[in-house]
């Protein structure tokens, strides 16, 4: 008996050995994922736009809000955001560069007549967020319509069955034999929006599970998949139609998950393996990267459960991820929590019924019900409603919930709702049905990421690549030079490694042309190519567009209102934007207005009459320059960087054939110059009068090409009209966007103020705030004008 105790109590001790071996090991996941947390930096846009429906020649006007991915806080990292328009086929038919600053930016599009009329997806990011990827940038649909060409109006017909997109996602990632497995169901018709629909999961010929898809056409069914069962599902759509689809195929081995809530506020979590021996089994929950939960347990028979308190995790988005006893992440599954914590907008002086050309005056608090808040931004868009309207989004739901999610969500509004059963189920519905993120858990063990795209924290960073023409092999350390041509003066340079080429420049505004050129030692060997700044991916399409004759009676009216709009007023006017830039090497030590001095025909007499701190030599027949240096007064022993229009110029031959009287000003840095990783015995830099290089030609091996850079305020046309009438206020004033404006909360309340138009209808106030803590808010209300 003593015999057979010990032995029990050996191999007791020998499982509890084994259960609790890899403790130490989780401890160091942990920390290792709490060190990728802390050195995690994602960002997010979001745009509100002034509407969601456009006729080509009107403009769109939106406001760029940004925080960190983590939490949500206004920030100030991007300095650029990429804004596009993207059509059915994902090609980019509108691009354009905004400036971000620590609130955000502010910009408009121009909608051309080179649209056709159609839906399209508008999507933004920074630089930064291009590591991400697509799924996660910024995607609002709009509708564009061109009325000068014909449309043709599409009657609705009955759902096309064969168009419809069905999905299966087991929880936690995988349908496993003889373990019971909960699936979640998307149905979802060809513009992104759910079917009603019922659905039969057949065995053979016998029924195993039921399931209905009401509310977006989410759903799910649970069942125990038989060891060499294939499972089919019969969908039957509100026509009565019915198709058929396969159930992903099962593995014979594997680990499944389930999630559920309780009245009390727990979270438990069920995991069931195929495994009956006793392990260690662990469950870690982050919300945003930022560890929340972490817990061990031990699976008994193939069984193993976790209790939580939901009150431990953040708001929005959480991720639960099941560990084996070998530490390799098993299940993933996805759990939404709602923000307690609301910001009240509200509005007064809303005067719900007006007259047309009547003043309207709106008052604007900001509040969480226990302080008044001072430290944000604002949006407010005031708009006519028409028929032509495509839904759209608020910062709220965006940042709580979309922001974090991949796909398209249909009315994220609705899982802000008021507590219920139903919300519940369908909430649920939705995290099951929005896959497994399977985070990088080798990256996050070794806290090295791999970011192919940096943060644009100064400026624009250009990407490009050097080769080799003969072999197309990527080159290496070969110095490429970059010129921005234009005031002020701009020139980088960038040495290859492994064939790439990155120039970190100034923010660059307005359409600029580029020079890029390789060291001419041997740059007739090497090929240069810069790379399109912006993503060339596109995971979103826009909805399908049609148009019925109610629509086409709204896109009539609206098509008179814009021609007469611009007919009378025009485009809005342009803000050039400023920026207080200078030469890439500051203030010269020395610099010339050649036009005070007598203009010589040569250059080299230029250079020895008046310029005594450079010095004119030949050696061999070739010219060459020599600064003395200010700081010892002798002579640098090597050519300066010679620029003219800030294009470098390699032969001193060359220069000395330019025309000194195109030549309107020279600088000199007479000193030791380092640019990058080169250094240069200082710098001799001409301007030119038209900024054409003074008949300077580059090398042909040289890349010219046009860089579209950020793009120019324009300011939001809103008429004053006073109470004695004058000229203006007898033109017709068609005006469907009555007022667009942006602001941050330093005031306790704001007041704004706009005329309405001519224009009769049902207007709507829409109102996006953020705090620079990350609480958002929305508003929305309308008003009628007689």
């Amino acid at each position: 008996m003593k015999h057979v105790s010990f032995l029990l109590a050996f191999f007791i001790c020998a499982c509890c050995c084994d259960v609790f071996a890899q403790q130490p090991e989780f401890d160091s996941l942990t920390t290792s994922f709490r060190k990728y947390g802390n050195s995690y930096f994602g960002e997010k846009i979001f745009l509100h736009t002034d509407r969601s429906s456009y006729l080509t020649g009107e403009t769109l006007w939106f406001k760029a809000y940004r925080v960190d991915a983590t939490g949500n806080r206004m920030i100030d990292w991007s300095k650029i955001v990429y804004v596009e328009i993207l059509d059915k086929n994902n090609a980019s038919v509108l691009q354009a560069k905004f400036l971000l600053d620590k609130n955000g930016a502010e910009g408009s599009l121009f909608l051309p007549a080179s649209l056709a009329s159609g839906n399209y997806v508008l999507r933004a990011y920074t630089n930064w967020m291009k590591n991400a990827g697509d799924d996660f940038f910024f995607h609002q649909a709009i509708t564009i319509l061109n009325p000068f060409i014909p449309l043709e109006v599409v009657q609705h017909s009955a759902a096309d069955p064969s168009q419809y997109d069905i999905q299966f996602f087991p929880e936690g990632g995988d349908l496993v034999y003889g373990l019971e497995s909960v699936v979640g169901v998307r149905a979802v018709d060809k513009t992104g929006n759910g079917i009603a629909a019922s659905g039969v999961v057949l065995d053979a010929n016998d029924t195993v599970a039921r399931f209905s898809a009401k509310q977006f056409g989410l759903a799910k069914f649970s069942f125990t998949p038989k060891v060499n069962h294939v499972y089919h599902v019969i969908i039957t759509d509100k026509q009565n139609k019915q198709y058929r689809h396969t159930l992903p195929a099962p593995k014979a081995e594997g680990y499944v998950m389930q999630v559920s809530e309780s009245d009390d506020g727990k979270i438990n979590v069920l995991v069931r393996s195929t495994n009956q021996n006793s392990e260690s089994i662990y469950l870690l929950g982050h919300t945003r990267q930022t560890l929340k939960v972490q817990q061990r347990g031990v699976m008994q028979n193939g069984v193993a459960k976790f209790e939580l308190e939901r009150a431990a995790l953040g708001t929005g988005i959480s991720v639960f991820t099941i560990f084996d006893a070998r530490l390799q992440p098993v299940c993933e599954r996805l759990y939404f929590k709602k923000p307690e914590e609301k910001l009240n907008v509200t509005v007064t002086g809303n005067p719900y019924l007006t007259k047309t050309r009547e003043r309207v005056t709106l008052d604007l608090f900001f509040d969480n019900k226990r302080d008044t808040l001072r430290d944000g931004v604002f949006s407010l868009a005031v708009y006519q409603l028409d028929s032509l309207d495509l839904p759209t989004q608020n910062i709220r739901d965006y940042i709580w919930l979309t922001s974090d999610l991949a796909g398209v969500i249909e009315n994220p509004a609705y899982y802000f709702g008021p507590d219920s059963p139903e919300l519940a189920e369908n909430t649920d519905n939705l995290m099951l049905t929005n896959g497994w993120r399977r985070l990088n858990w080798d990256a996050v063990r070794s806290n090295k990421t791999q970011n192919e795209f940096l943060p644009e924290i100064g400026g624009h960073l250009i990407y490009g690549q050097v080769m080799e023409k003969e072999s197309g092999k990527p080159a290496d350390r070969i110095p490429v030079y970059l010129t921005l041509m234009g005031s002020p003066i701009n020139t980088y340079i960038s040495q290859a490694q492994s064939g790439r080429l990155l120039f970190e420049t100034e923010p660059i505004v307005g359409n600029r042309s580029i020079i890029a050129q390789a060291d001419p030692a041997n740059a007739n060997q090497y090929k240069l190519q810069l790379d399109d700044p912006f993503f060339t991916k596109a995971a979103f399409s826009a909805p399908e567009f049609s148009l019925t004759t109610r629509q086409t009676i709204a896109l009539e009216q609206r098509s008179i209102h814009m021609q007469v709009q611009n007919l009378f007023y025009g485009p809005s006017g342009m803000d050039e934007a400023k920026y207080p830039f200078s030469a890439f090497y500051g203030k010269p030590d020395e610099s010339y207005q050649l036009d005070d001095y007598t203009r010589f025909p040569t250059l080299e007499e230029v250079m020895r009459e008046y310029v005594p701190g450079v010095r004119v030599k030949k050696k061999k027949d070739e010219f060459h320059l020599s600064i003395i240096d200010q700081a010892n007064k002798l002579s640098f022993s090597d050519d300066p960087l010679v620029l003219v229009d800030g294009v470098p110029i390699f032969s001193i031959d060359r220069l000395m054939e330019i025309d000194p009287l195109k030549l309107k000003q020279l600088d000199v840095i007479k000193r030791k110059y380092y640019l990058n990783a080169m250094a240069y015995d200082g710098i001799v830099s001409f301007t030119s009068y038209k900024g054409d290089l003074a008949g300077y030609q580059p090398p042909e091996q040289a890349l010219l090409m046009n860089y579209k850079g950020l793009e120019a305020k324009r300011q939001f046309f809103s008429p004053y009209y006073s109470p004695e009438k004058n000229v203006a206020e007898t033109l017709p004033d068609a005006r469907r966007v009555l007022f667009w404006t942006t602001g941050t909360l330093e005031d306790v309340n704001h007041r704004v103020a706009f005329f309405t138009s001519d224009i009769a209808g049902e207007y709507r106030i829409v109102i996006q705030v953020l705090t620079s803590e990350g609480l958002p808010g929305s508003y929305s209300t309308t008003f009628v004008v007689k």
